[in-house]
């Protein structure tokens, strides 16, 4: 029979590498037809803004901020970028710029295309591919720049995860660095495409209306959990395990048996 102190790392393997697989596998899943919320079908809602230009402090940084429109968008988070990402310069604590969010909502919605999509993002930029018929309407989708000056609503865009299903009202902005030669524009129509059809968003508030599920996600730190367990507990397991002495001999005769009682006794031939 196996001793529990190999058999609890090979267990602890096994759940771990489970644990991993699914969460890796089913994270981020994009919400089934029947399950959305109301509003997700609906065009966002623009228009004009009296709201005039102002500062936000954020990191020691004055940033400049001129409004443009007024904005109210709800959909699926279908792809974000990664702000943790080595790759990525452009997004830490210190930016005022958060999580990019790539949105989809209105004919993407209502036709469930949105479920037969690859959806990832770059930096600054999110992309999709598809076959068939199931084609992306470009008109509804957009990849949203939010930035705002409150640490809770920064708290809440941090907490969004891809298959959520979202609501955030704000401004149409452009801002600008106080290093930067030009401000970085917003778009203010979802027809475009290329580098400047991104929206740039002064989020107000922002609203989870319904959360993709958050177990796929917690399986995937259990999982790298059990693994770095199951090692240590292997390493400690061979660290542990008892050096044998083993002694041979075809002596038979029984004056000449070690006196050694560790060696054990011969048998006679």
């Amino acid at each position: 029979m196996s001793q529990p102190s190999s058999v609890a790392p090979r267990v602890l393997l096994a759940v771990g590498l489970g644990a991993l697989v699914l969460g890796y596998w089913r994270r981020g899943a994009l919400p089934e037809v029947g399950r959305l919320a109301a509003g997700l079908a609906s065009e966002p809602l623009q228009g004009p803004t009296d709201r005039r230009p102002f500062t936000i402090n954020y990191e020691g940084v004055a940033y400049e901020v001129a409004p443009v429109a007024a904005y109210d968008l709800t959909g699926i988070v279908v792809t974000h970028n990664d702000i943790t990402a080595i790759g990525d310069d452009d997004h830490d604590e210190t930016s005022l710029d958060t999580k990019d969010l790539c949105v989809v909502w209105g004919q993407n919605v209502a036709s469930g295309h949105f479920r037969h999509a690859d959806f990832w993002s770059n930096d600054w930029s999110c992309h999709w591919q598809y076959s068939g018929e199931q084609r992306i309407d470009s008109a509804s989708i957009s990849n949203n720049h939010l930035i705002t000056d409150s640490d809770a609503i920064r708290s809440q865009i941090g907490s969004v995860r891809v298959g959520d299903q979202v609501r955030f009202q704000g401004l149409l902005v452009n801002y600008k660095h106080p290093s930067w030669t030009r401000m970085r524009r917003t778009s203010i129509t979802r027809t475009d495409v290329g580098g400047t059809a991104c929206e740039v968003v002064f989020v107000e508030s922002i609203e989870l209306l319904r959360k993709s599920p958050r177990l796929w996600y917690a399986l995937v730190p259990i999982g790298w959990t059990l693994l770095a367990l199951a090692l240590a507990l292997a390493a400690w397991a061979m660290v542990r395990r008892p050096a044998f002495a083993r002694a041979e001999s075809i002596d038979g005769d029984p004056e000449r048996r070690p006196s050694d009682p560790r060696l054990g006794r011969l048998r006679r031939g």
